[in-house]
């Protein structure tokens, strides 16, 4: 069964003991000045810890992130954005509650899945070059492509073409999504893989296995 393609960023789906989602998240804060829109499963990276929040922004010594870009090997990942806070020191003119992404330029408070531990499904962009097990083990980059401002879901994917032993790179393939709509066939586009973020705010980035 083909895979059904369905852009939507990183799904938390458990912990690599094996515990399933407890709804531990931390709050972070996007600050105004950030000019990217930010979705619901983007990944978030650390920013400098010397552009800390000013009290303008509402969030001064609430940590600031940002959205991760590709082929970025010196940033640290924070972790997952898994909800946007749209009411908390929102003005009248952003305000908009039924909104479920965060607009650039609008500071806005984000709930962050920032365990190192957590495993989380990510589909990827294209077919693989070996059989698909061979990238259980192995590290990799994302594809960033907008998200959709209507069901506020991130348009990041795998890139496929990334998977290497890298120990900078942001990703940790753990697995392949067993499901009903995941292919598990080589060679099938778009297959998901259960992936952890490599290079973590509390966790250092190690080598890939040899793909």
């Amino acid at each position: 069964m083909a895979t059904n393609f369905s852009r939507k960023g990183f799904d938390l789906i458990g912990y690599r003991n094996a515990a399933a989602f407890n709804g531990a998240m931390n709050l972070y804060y996007i600050a105004s000045g950030d000019s990217t829109a930010t979705f619901v499963g983007d990944l978030l990276i650390a920013t400098d810890a010397s552009a800390t929040a000013s009290t303008a922004d509402l969030a001064y010594g609430v940590p600031l992130v940002a959205q991760a870009a590709a082929g970025a090997s010196t940033d640290i990942n924070a972790g997952v954005a898994i909800s946007f806070n749209q009411h908390l020191g929102i003005s009248n003119a952003n305000l908009n509650v039924k909104r479920l992404h965060r607009p650039a330029s609008v500071g806005m408070y984000v709930l962050v899945s920032d365990d190192p531990n957590a495993v989380y499904s990510l589909q990827s962009d294209d077919v693989g070059e070996t059989a698909n097990t061979d990238y259980v083990g192995a590290n990799g980059d994302i594809i960033v492509a907008a998200g959709s401002t209507v069901t506020g879901r991130s348009g990041m994917l795998l890139d496929i073409s990334t998977i290497e032993t890298t120990a900078t790179l942001p990703l940790k393939v753990v697995g392949i999504v067993n499901s009903g709509n995941n292919s598990m066939v080589s060679g099938d586009l778009n297959i998901k893989y259960k992936v952890v973020l490599n290079a973590h705010t509390r966790n250092t980035g190690t080598l890939g296995m040899d793909d």
